[in-house]
């Protein structure tokens, strides 16, 4: 029962490290997306 446990806990602390990541670099693409659009512009 206490194995069961823990590896849910250690899922469950893999994953948000996951979408964290997975975040960083949509945010990174939108940003590099935005760059190109305002060099497009001047």
């Amino acid at each position: 029962m206490g194995q069961d446990n823990r590896q849910k806990e250690g899922a469950t602390a893999i994953f948000p490290l996951g979408q964290l990541l997975g975040f960083e670099q949509k945010e990174r693409q939108l940003n590099k997306d935005r760059m190109e659009e305002e060099i497009k512009d001047t």
